[in-house]
């Protein structure tokens, strides 16, 4: 029987668990199945800064983000939806945090 790997959607949010920039984190632009590496937009280095590099990352590297998730990435990220404009990411993350926003 063969079996079918879960691949990481473009959209989705990773972090890069292997390789030179472990520890960064961005999210998935699309699948190379050839090659079998993602492109992806780096957002944030191991420190937390935030960066703006997109690259390619093989497969074995990366994990889906919200297995890593804290409540200051949450609201990184809700930033970003408003800085987008994406009601529904905005919605959907919020939900996610453990209280409700002040506002």
């Amino acid at each position: 029987m063969e079996v079918i790997e879960k691949r990481i959607a473009p959209g989705e949010w990773i972090r890069v668990t292997h390789c030179r920039i472990r520890g960064y984190t961005g999210y998935v632009l699309k699948y190379d199945i050839v090659d079998d590496v993602y492109k992806v937009h780096i957002t944030k280095n191991r420190h937390g800064e935030r960066v703006s590099v997109i690259t390619k990352i093989d497969s074995d590297c990366l994990v889906e983000y919200w297995t890593f998730t804290k409540e200051d990435d949450l609201l990184a990220m809700i930033d970003l939806a408003l800085d987008t404009n994406d009601k529904e990411w905005f919605e959907e993350l919020s939900a996610l945090l453990p209280q409700p926003l002040p506002f």
